[in-house]
């Protein structure tokens, strides 16, 4: 994971990620995708620092593997 940015909102400290592999393979089948489908932000919501609410925005890719390439087990 990589930190971006953190920031201090005054009521809560926000920190901005995103992972750092480039790649992952399916949970379901192992396969590797040939490429990166697209990106999502997840908002994580984390214990508080000095009394102040964290929030956690991490980008995340989403792999996307054709039907056809997927291997049954």
């Amino acid at each position: 994971m990589h930190v971006d940015d953190v920031t201090d909102r005054g009521d809560v400290v926000c920190v901005t990620a995103r992972t750092g592999t480039a790649r992952s393979a399916c949970r379901e089948c192992g396969t590797m995708p040939a490429r990166g489908h697209s990106r999502y932000v997840r908002r994580l919501h984390d214990l508080p620092v000095a009394v102040r609410p964290m929030v956690i925005a991490l980008k995340v890719r989403r792999n996307q593997i054709p039907q056809a390439e997927i291997e049954p087990n």
